[in-house]
Parts: structure tokens; C-alpha cells; sequence
């Protein structure tokens, strides 16, 4: 799972919950970053995606993951303090939407059912 968001507490916070589920995650603090770490691995199941960040947005890496063979059908889950975007979400095409802040089950479940946890070996 890739966490791409400007907030280093909220990657920080995403990253313990799943990691307790034994969801291997990565983090990005920008698109840019992100689109990096998407280069190098090949095995992200789903992304969580802040929409309003600084350097690359989640509108163009949306834009940039539509346009990949490779990065297309990866589950997008849109998230952002903002409700009023639930709607450009739906425009972008992405999974889901959650409206930061968001009940911490809610996420859980939802991302449970779009990543194949990875356990330690």
C-alpha cells in the first residue's frame, strides 16, 4: 500500500494501523514522490491519496495513474479535510472517497477489503 499525503502525522498514523494488519505500506509526502516510489515498486495494491497537496496534486497523479497500463487498476482511495471534493473524487474516478477526519474502523475495513495483507515472513 502506498500513503501519499502532505501531513507526516496522518502517513504516520495510516502507517501503524495497517501495519498492525500486517499491510506492507510506503509513504509519499507529495505526487511527485509518490509517482517515484510507484516507479520502483511493483507491487503497491492500493493508494491511499491525498487530493490537495503541494508540488503534484491527487488530480494529476490520478491523471498519471489513468494513463499507466501498469498503475490503472490499482484501487484509489481519495482522502482529504475537505467534503465539498467528494464529487471531483467521483469525476477522478477513484475507488472511494473518506472525508478526513474519518472513523479509523471505517478506514480499516475499507482498505481490509482492497489490500492483500503482507505478512512477515
Amino acid at each position: 500500500m502506498l500513503i501519499v499525503d502532505d501531513e507526516p502525522q496522518f502517513r504516520q498514523l495510516v502507517t501503524r494501523v495497517c501495519e498492525q494488519r500486517g499491510i506492507r505500506v510506503l509513504m509519499a509526502a507529495n505526487g511527485r514522490q509518490a509517482m517515484s516510489v510507484l516507479d520502483d515498486e511493483a507491487d503497491i495494491d492500493v493508494i491511499i491519496l491525498d487530493l490537495e497537496m503541494p508540488i503534484m496534486d491527487g488530480r494529476a497523479v490520478c491523471s498519471e495513474l489513468r494513463a499507466s497500463t501498469r498503475l490503472s487498476a490499482v484501487p484509489v482511495i481519495l482522502v482529504s479535510g475537505n467534503p465539498s471534493l467528494e464529487a471531483e473524487a467521483a469525476r477522478l474516478a477513484v475507488t472511494a472517497f473518506l472525508h478526513k477526519p474519518f472513523h479509523l474502523s471505517d478506514f480499516v475495513h475499507l482498505v481490509e477489503t482492497l489490500a492483500e495483507p503482507t505478512r512477515p515472513s
